[in-house]
């Protein structure tokens, strides 16, 4: 058998070098291979409470979006218009062209204490 002399003057075997690429390559994977094994329940658990927690976020986000929380209704719309008229606000004109587009379901194009009164130019 031949042996080297490494850097100190410590004889080693002829194949130190790939037996050290071996232990510097393997090593990693028999830690991963023992984590695996030792853990692997636990992140499949992990992994499927998590799926469950994203499925009902969605679920709720889909429910809720569904359900119109947060949208005024025409009849909402039609009475707050009322309201407005009512109170002076806008004109009939005004009001009857906005309760138009609510009606049609496209909404009013500006809010109606905004509209312009030079419109009809």
């Amino acid at each position: 058998m031949v042996r080297h002399r490494v850097p100190g003057g410590i004889p080693s075997p002829a194949g130190w070098p790939r037996d050290w690429l071996a232990f510097t390559v393997l090593l990693p994977f028999l830690g991963v291979f023992v984590y695996v094994i030792a853990r692997g329940k636990n992140m499949g658990r992990r992994e499927i409470a998590q799926a469950r927690a994203q499925q009902e976020a969605f679920d709720a986000h889909i429910r809720e979006a569904a359900s119109g929380v947060g949208r005024t209704s025409s009849v909402d719309e039609l009475a707050r218009l009322s309201e407005i008229r009512s109170r002076g606000d806008i004109t009939d004109e005004e009001f009857r062209r906005a309760k138009d587009l609510v009606l049609t379901g496209h909404g009013p194009a500006e809010h109606p204490g905004s509209t312009s009164r030079t419109s009809g130019r």
